[in-house]
């Protein structure tokens, strides 16, 4: 009789052992939770390029009626500048005292905000797409410019919506897209 008692005894924490693990891996599997809506954009008095990249940002406001669009975009600003060509130096220029420390580079200009004009629908439904869950998993270390966007009403209060995001809190691509479809104003 000793010998079916060990048997149940085994038998019972193999159906332990096997319960805990599909546990395990279900409470790995589960779903994790949505990424949290940002709280609507606060309107400000105008469009403002120089504003910190990380303050403002928002859902659109239900109630907010953008009549124009606005980038400020920072990489587009930065027009390539060709390098100088390189010298060499001779011994006899190398032996000389050198020439005294370069002014500072100047600040950068602000960027100045570029109009978009065209169908603003695309745009919109771009920046109501929901965020995507938070991705359980690891994320790829990737850098992603986009530009700045303002959006502003007929009394002429600008918002800066944010990005729909990915599971990596990445920028999704459909806001970029339309923005592709819209046609600059000089």
């Amino acid at each position: 009789m000793g010998g079916a008692r060990q048997r149940g005894m085994l038998v019972a924490w193999r159906i332990a052992l096997i319960a805990a693990f599909a546990l395990g891996v279900t409470a790995c599997a589960s779903h994790p939770e949505a990424v949290p809506v940002p709280p609507p954009s606060q309107a400000v008095a105008a469009v403002d390029c120089s504003a910190e990249w990380d303050v403002g940002w928002g859902s659109v406001p239900g109630d907010f009626e953008p009549v124009a669009v606005y980038v400020c975009d920072p990489v587009l600003e930065l027009a390539p500048r060709p390098d100088p060509p390189l010298e060499l130096i001779t011994p006899e220029q190398l032996a000389q005292t050198p020439p005294p420390a370069a002014d500072p580079a100047p600040a950068p200009e602000q960027a100045e905000p570029r109009l978009l004009e065209g169908d603003l629908s695309p745009l919109l439904a771009a920046f109501a797409v929901p965020n995507d869950p938070k991705w359980p998993g690891p994320c790829t270390a990737i850098g992603v410019i986009v530009p700045d966007v303002w959006l502003v009403d007929a009394d002429g209060r600008a918002i800066r919506p944010a990005y729909p995001v990915d599971g990596c809190n990445v920028p999704k691509p459909g806001v970029t897209e339309a923005l592709d479809e819209l046609t600059p104003i000089d």
